[in-house]
């Protein structure tokens, strides 16, 4: 790569002159320069315009500045550090000097040197001595109003103008000199943009940066940020504006593709659901039927099942009862013989001695009846006895114990029982009252959410029914509190206030228009409480009620601004006049006060002090309207009330219990009052009793052998004839049966086959098989483990099967039924929603059930049809213009960002030639940047356009791409409540230059070895600052005017104004610039004090000196530096020989 010069070519002297510089710059009326012509001289060499602070250097840089940049592009005065606003176009024009002070009004205002007739002019003529051109350009202004800027024109000649020549003598209308310019060959420009493209053409400036940075030179004193200098000056922007347009126009018609297959894509998934719960209600509803048909076919199949059954089992029955009769009659003969056998034995036994033991065998029954009795009732006695909490019973003296025990405890239970009665009232009054004012606090709390004054709910109410009752708005019918409250700074004194006001607070007021049918609604009706209303006129009286002190409690009160704001302050004053004492002795000496604690001292004497609330207790607040506060203490009173309430509702749990343990104790000592005796209980006496009979019962069978043999005999008899009477009883019972059986079979039977000779049975066959598979899955289903898996179905199982399983298939009938019930609802909804939200679609579908082919219908449509071309319309655009787009714009972006490497490339190769420092140089280092922003979009960008154009087949894909693009572009669009988040993001990371950071490497020319690297100068000396900032600058004016280096004749810039940075810089930094400056070959105007000229003389041909003796008149004179150094010789002279 070619730079832009050579390292030799700054030495050569060839081009010293070459290129387009200043050779005069002129004004006329500009500042303080007034009544003539004032020139600057410089012949295309280097200048020094110098002079005294305030003298007018500034306003020459300004004129200069004006000449060759756009108005809102200048700062004037900027070099002098004066603020933007001081100085203009109108100020300059018009002459402005001095302020003076408006006597009427107090302000100042500037004084002018010149009025509205006069015009100024600033010229400036350069000349390209290798090509023998000459450019000059000219401004004009005039004033043409009484306030604003000024009007001009611009003007660009290709040969040398004058301003005493050329710009005068044309009488006094502008119009003329403009003639007489155009007809000189001048160009004429009503607009700073085309002046400056027509100069810059002329003067082979070959951008607006360059001119950028020319203005920047003005008070360039160091470069503070590497980056932003190399970005703003030295690289031109990149306008990526129409890209993004283009882009988002796109956009537009991808989008549009995109919504209508995002729209398919939402039809379908609407109708999807919808169709599925047709396909189940249809499933449903032929289930439902089938399930009805197969019920109605149980009748003929259990039917069938029934004949087949009892013809089988009616021969069973037949042999059974024949078998069963003939058992009967041989056990009733074996019963006749045991009871002949038995009356004998039983005679026989009487002749022994028999009669008494029978009689003691019943006393023993009855002893044994008694037994069982008795303990059953000690056991009851014994429970009752522990509840009661007495000691057991075990024999009579301990029973009659207990008995006098029993009437003592009772009577010590009732008192108990009655003192745990009335404690549980008391709690339970008290709870009644917790909840009362729980609920009135609940009320009150939501009453003041619902507004931000502080008046009580009740009075509200009241309030509500006299606006509702008279027929006007609550805001016509205020109470006081409303419209009054303490000011925020005397916060302190709201309890206070509060004791004074409370009552007036709640006081409503009526206007007098409203006063009659205010007055006359609450006079016919009962409110339900208390009210108090004042009659407000519209007119107050200003006098008789005299203003408080300053320390009274009226001057703490805010009053809301509205019709009553006057009869309160009045009222105020009458009722408020308490002092506010802050010490008792104040409050003793006033007539009428009132202390921060709520003492009330009012006249006559009377004192009063209120502590049924505390002072400070904001839950009875009345006044203001803010109620944050007492909401908050409500809340907190609430809370407390809470924690009572649960206390209160443990102590009712607990003597609810007690009161339950009493009555149990209680319940159990009256119960024992059922036991009177202790023979009732004594089981222990029956048991003795068994025994002693029982051993008298054994003693007389003993006595006698015969006897013993005959008892014997009699009871194996008498068992005999119980277990034949057993066997008569089962057969008789067995036969009666098996007659009764058979009849109902052969009724039942009957009843079957006439069932199957319904004509309806054929019908129903087709079902059997389905039945009969029902039928074993329900008795698989209730089979225990004890029956048989292959058991046979019995007559009786089928009565119960087929009225089970009639109840089953109605219910999965109906089930079925209710379900496509429920499904057709869905779908009819699904179809009106679909409708709704789709109407030029299903113009003609009707949201009914029977319509929903016609959906199905369309679902095939969409499906086959519709979604695939929308599909593939997207996916054109997508890939056609969408992604192309971004593809196109990203590589664009990315060439500037390689552009950007090879113009720094190129900046090196000069810098590679201006030793820095002795044998080192500077180069500039480009590095990506850290900005996550950057970063990310170029990510995106990668996303978006990676990948083939024609993935027409991967969806996924596509609508991937789509999202990526869409972010992108919205982003570039603006969304919605970002728009300037957006557009300055838009202008981050589309502007390449953000792209890269910049670092200044210092270099050793031998090998090439890094020195030192930074980004900018901080942590350098002032004097390091300064040189860096220069050899940056002029690296950056060869790159940016493209300077020809090393020929005599070159079309490029060479003029740059310095203003002021020299004075504040080091005497070594300077020199190092001027001598850079001079070996580039640049013109330089160097702007300094009178104290720096030393510095700058070697290297200045002429000298511009400026002067302002009396503040108002400015003066340039013009010497070369020759006559500059013979005029400071001569003036030292003098100073020696005085």
């Amino acid at each position: 790569m070619t730079g832009l010069f050579a390292p030799t070519e700054l030495e050569s002297a060839a081009s010293a002159r070459s290129g387009f510089r200043l050779q005069r710059f002129q004004v006329l009326n500009w500042g303080t320069f007034d009544q003539r012509v004032w020139t600057l001289t410089l012949d295309g060499e280097n200048g020094l315009l110098t002079g005294d602070i305030g003298s007018g250097k500034s306003t020459l840089v300004d004129a200069l500045t004006t000449l060759l940049l756009p108005a809102h592009r200048v700062a004037y005065n900027k070099a002098a550090g004066g603020e933007s606003r001081e100085r203009d176009l109108r100020s300059y024009v018009l002459g402005y000097y001095k302020s003076e002070r408006n006597e009427v009004t107090g302000s100042s205002r500037p004084v002018a040197l010149r009025g509205m007739s006069n015009y100024s002019v600033i010229l400036g003529v350069f000349a390209n001595e290798g090509y023998d051109e000459t450019v000059t350009l000219a401004q004009v202004f005039s004033m043409r109003h009484d306030s604003g800027q000024p009007e001009r024109f611009f003007t660009v000649t290709d040969r040398p103008l004058d301003i005493a020549t050329d710009f005068a003598d044309f009488g006094s209308d502008l119009r003329a000199l403009r003639k007489r310019l155009k007809d000189g060959d001048t160009r004429i420009h009503e607009h700073f943009p085309e002046y400056g493209r027509d100069y810059r053409r002329s003067l082979a400036i070959r951008s607006e940066q360059a001119m950028e940075l020319f203005h920047q030179t003005v008070s360039m004193k160091a470069v503070g940020n590497l980056n932003d200098f190399v970005r703003d000056h030295m690289l031109e922007p990149f306008d990526s504006s129409g890209w993004v347009d283009t882009m988002v126009t796109h956009f537009e018609d991808l989008t549009a593709a995109h919504d209508a297959v995002v729209l398919a894509r939402t039809q379908l998934a609407e109708l999807e659901p919808l169709l599925a719960d047709h396909d189940k209600y249809r499933g449903h509803t032929e289930m439902a039927a089938e399930l009805k048909d197969r019920r109605a076919a149980l009748r003929f199949y259990f039917a069938q099942q029934r004949f087949d059954l009892l013809t089988a089992g009616l021969d069973v029955h037949n042999r059974d009862l024949h078998a069963t009769r003939t058992a009967l009659e041989t056990v009733e003969r074996d019963l006749a013989d045991l009871r002949i056998a038995l009356r004998e034995l039983e005679l026989r036994q009487a002749g022994l001695g028999g009669t008494d033991i029978a009689t003691l065998e019943q006393q023993i029954a009855e002893a044994t009846r008694q037994r069982d009795e008795r303990t059953l009732a000690y056991d009851r006695y014994s429970t009752m006895i522990d509840d009661a909490g007495l000691a057991p019973v075990n024999d009579r003296g301990q029973f009659d114990q207990r008995r006098t025990e029993v009437a003592d405890a009772v009577a010590a239970l009732d008192a108990e029982v009655a003192d745990t009665e009335n404690s549980l009232n008391e709690v339970r009054f008290s709870k009644r009252e917790y909840d009362t004012e729980g609920r009135r606090i609940a009320g009150e709390i939501a009453s003041l959410r619902g507004r931000t004054t502080n008046i009580p709910d009740r009075n509200l109410r009241i309030r509500e029914l006299i606006c509702e009752g008279v027929g006007i708005p609550r805001d016509e019918l205020p109470f006081v509190g409303e419209l009054i409250g303490v000011r925020e700074d005397e916060s302190r004194w709201e309890g206070a206030a509060e004791r004074v006001l409370r009552g007036f607070g709640l006081s409503l007021l009526v206007a007098s228009d409203l006063y009659d049918d205010v007055s006359a609604w609450i006079d016919a009706n009962h409110l339900g409480g208390r009210v108090v209303y004042f009659k407000v006129s519209d007119h107050v009286a200003s006098k008789g009620v005299p203003t408080p002190p300053a320390n009274a409690l009226a001057h703490k009160i805010d009053i809301k601004q509205g019709r009553f704001e006057a009869w309160l302050e009045r009222r105020l004053f009458e009722r408020a006049r308490h002092i506010c004492a802050e010490t008792l002795d104040e409050f003793r000496r006033a007539d009428v006060a009132v202390t921060v604690n709520g003492q009330v001292r009012s006249g006559g004497g009377r004192h009063e002090k209120d502590d049924s609330q505390r002072v400070d207790d904001r839950r009875n607040y009345v006044l203001g309207w803010s109620n944050e506060q007492k909401i908050s203490a409500l809340f907190s009173a609430g809370q407390l009330l809470q924690d009572r309430l649960n206390r209160v509702d443990g102590e009712i749990d607990e003597l609810e219990e007690r009161r339950r343990a009493l009555m149990a104790r209680r319940n159990a000592l009256t119960g024992l009052d059922a036991y009177p005796s202790f023979d009732i209980v004594d089981a222990a006496s029956s048991v003795a009793r068994i025994a002693e009979l029982t051993a008298r019962k054994t003693e007389l069978e003993q006595s006698s052998s015969e006897l013993a043999e005959v008892t014997d005999a009699i009871a194996a008899t008498r068992e005999q004839l119980s277990a034949a009477d057993a066997t008569r009883d089962g057969l008789r019972d067995k036969v009666s049966r098996l007659e009764m059986a058979r009849g109902q079979s052969e009724q039942a039977r009957d009843a079957a086959q006439q069932v199957i000779g319904d004509p309806e049975f054929d019908d129903a066959q087709p079902h059997f098989e389905a039945i009969a598979a029902d039928v074993e899955k329900y008795r698989a289903k209730v089979r225990t483990a004890d029956d048989a898996d292959d058991a046979e179905l019995t007559v009786a199982e089928c009565g119960e099967l087929e009225s089970s399983m009639t109840e089953q298939l109605t219910d999965d009938s109906e089930q079925h039924a209710s379900r496509a019930g429920t499904y057709e609802t869905r779908v009819v909804n699904r179809m009106s929603e679909f409708n709704r939200s789709h109407p030029v679609l299903t113009t003609e579908f009707d949201a009914d059930i029977a319509s929903a082919d016609e959906y199905r219908e369309l679902h095939q449509r969409l499906a086959e049809d519709d979604l695939p071309r929308f599909e593939a319309e997207f996916k054109n655009y997508l890939n056609t213009n969408a992604i192309r787009d971004i593809a196109i714009f990203a590589a664009k972006l990315n060439k500037e960002v390689h552009l950007i490497g090879s113009k720094i490339d190129t900046i090196n190769e000069s810098l590679a030639g201006i030793e820095y420092n002795p044998g080192r140089y500077i180069r500039l280092d480009v590095n990506p940047t850290a900005s996550q922003e950057i970063r990310e979009f170029r990510a995106d960008l990668r996303a978006c356009s990676d990948g083939s154009f024609e993935a027409d087949s991967d969806d996924h894909y596509a609508e991937e791409k789509f999202l990526l693009v869409k972010a992108l572009v919205e982003r570039f669009r603006g969304r919605e409540g970002f728009t300037d988040v957006d557009r300055k993001w838009t202008e981050l990371v589309t502007d390449v230059r953000n792209w890269v950071t910049f670092a200044a490497s210092e270099r050793y020319v031998d090998g090439d070895a890094e020195y030192e690297n930074y980004t900018d100068s901080d942590g350098k000396s002032g004097g390091q600052k300064e040189k860096l900032a220069y050899t940056i600058l002029a690296a950056s004016l060869a790159y940016q005017f493209d300077l020809k280096w090393g020929a005599t004749m070159s079309r490029d810039f060479r003029f740059v104004v310095i203003d002021e940075a020299f004075g504040r810089g080091s005497d070594d930094s300077a020199r190092y610039a001027l001598s850079l400056f001079a070996r580039l070959g640049l013109q330089l105007l160097i702007v300094t004090p009178l104290t720096k000229i030393y510095t700058i003389e070697p290297f200045v041909s002429a000298v511009g000196y400026v002067e302002n003796r009396g503040g108002s008149y400015s003066q340039l004179q013009c010497l070369t530096i020759e006559e500059y150094r013979a005029r400071r010789d001569v003036r030292d002279l003098v100073e020696v020989v005085e």
